[in-house]
C-alpha cells in the first residue's frame, strides 16, 4: 500500500508533501517502521504491548507526573479520563505514555472474564480421577501430557505432577513457577517521528486514526450500511448515499462537541442520551374517545450538558391528539 502511495506522490504533476502515516499496533512492526524511516515518511504508531513493559514503573508508580488530556463520564457515572506524558527518546523520535481509564476498565473486565483454560482442564481432569472414571496409571499420565501439550505456552508457566497414595494415583498437583505481573490495563505508548510536537498534539493526531476506524464502525453497525438487501445497483447506491449522509450528520455532531472541548465519540454520546426518552401515553374516556399524549422526559445533568454544547435549548413540545369514537 505504501509503495502505491509513494508512486502516486512521485507520479503526480502537483508536488505534494509526504504524509504522516498513522498505523495501529497490528501492523506497526519493526520492519514496517524501518521502511517508513528509510523512505523519509513521518509516522505515528501505537507500540505493541510488549513495548509497554519498558515504562512499567512510570505507569504504575509515577502517575502523578501525567497530565490530563481528555475527560468524559459514562451514563453510569464512571470517569473516563485520559492522561499523557511525553518521553523524548532522541532528537528524531518521541514517545507519549498514555493511560485511559475507560480502556482500563474494559481490558480488566475482559481479562478477568477469560479465566485460565489450562487450570480449568486440570480441574476437570482431577475430578475425573477422583470419581474413578480413569484408573490406569499409564492412561492418566498420557492424559496429563495431552492437556499440557494442548495449552502449550500457557502450561509452561506451571509445574504439574501426579499425586500418589498407596500405589494409586489420587489427583493432580499444579504449581505456578512463573511470577506473573498484572497486565498494564489501559496503558499504551504512542511513538511519533514528529519529535518537536507536544504530547497533547501527538495524542490528538493519533486519535484521528481512531476517528477513521470509528467512522467505518458507525456506518457498519449504528447507521446500517449492512446487511444490504437491495438487488439493483441503483438502490444499493441510494442506500449507501443515505448512510454516508447520515455519517456527515454524525461527524458534525462530534465536531461541534470537539470545539466545545468535549472529545466523546458518537457512540458514547448516543449511549449517554439513550436514557432521555420521548414516549406516548394513550388513554380512553367514557365516550370512547382515544387521547394520545406525546411528551419528553425530564433531562438529567448529563443530558443538559450535551444539549447545551450542541446548542439544543428545548425539547419537542408535548403533543395531545384526540380520536373520536363510539361506545
Amino acid at each position: 500500500m505504501m509503495r502505491r502511495l509513494y508512486q502516486r506522490l512521485h507520479g503526480s504533476r502537483i508536488p505534494l508533501f509526504k504524509p504522516t502515516v498513522a498505523m495501529d499496533r497490528g501492523i506497526a512492526t519493526k520492519d514496517n517502521i524501518a521502511w517508513l524511516q528509510e523512505n523519509g515518511y513521518h509516522y505515528i504508531v501505537i507500540r505493541r504491548e510488549d513495548g509497554n513493559e519498558e515504562y512499567r514503573q512510570q505507569f504504575e508508580s509515577d502517575r502523578e507526573s501525567f497530565e490530563i488530556v481528555s475527560s468524559s463520564r459514562s451514563i453510569y457515572g464512571d470517569e473516563s479520563n485520559v492522561y499523557i506524558r511525553k518521553e523524548q527518546t532522541n532528537e528524531d523520535i518521541c514517545r507519549i505514555l498514555c493511560i485511559s481509564e475507560g480502556k482500563e476498565r474494559k481490558e480488566r473486565a475482559i481479562y478477568e472474564g477469560k479465566g485460565n483454560p489450562f487450570l480449568e482442564d486440570i480441574d476437570n481432569f482431577r475430578k475425573s480421577i477422583k470419581k474413578g472414571n480413569i484408573k490406569n496409571p499409564e492412561k492418566i499420565a498420557n492424559k496429563l501430557q495431552r492437556i499440557i501439550g494442548k495449552h502449550g505456552k500457557l502450561s509452561k508457566g506451571y509445574e504439574s505432577s501426579l499425586d500418589v497414595s498407596d500405589g494409586k494415583i489420587i489427583g493432580v498437583t499444579v504449581a505456578s513457577i512463573v511470577v506473573k505481573q498484572e497486565p498494564l490495563f489501559g496503558c499504551y505508548v504512542i511513538e511519533n517521528s514528529h519529535a518537536g510536537m507536544s504530547a497533547e498534539d501527538t495524542w490528538k493526531l493519533y486519535m484521528t486514526l481512531t476517528r477513521v476506524e470509528g467512522a467505518f464502525r458507525s456506518m457498519k453497525e449504528t447507521l446500517g450500511v449492512r446487511p444490504l438487501y437491495h438487488q439493483t445497483a441503483e438502490r444499493s447506491a441510494a442506500h449507501l448515499f443515505l448512510v454516508v449522509l447520515a455519517y456527515h450528520l454524525l461527524a458534525t455532531i462530534e465536531n461541534i462537541m470537539t470545539q466545545q472541548g468535549d472529545t466523546r465519540t458518537w457512540n458514547t454520546l448516543r449511549e449517554n442520551m439513550s436514557t432521555l426518552m420521548r414516549g406516548t401515553v394513550t388513554m380512553r374516556d367514557d365516550e370512547g374517545a382515544t387521547y394520545s399524549i406525546r411528551l419528553s422526559g425530564e433531562p438529567e445533568e448529563l443530558h443538559r450538558d450535551i444539549m447545551e454544547k450542541l446548542g439544543v435549548s428545548t425539547l419537542p413540545e408535548t403533543v395531545v391528539s384526540k380520536i373520536d369514537g363510539t361506545l
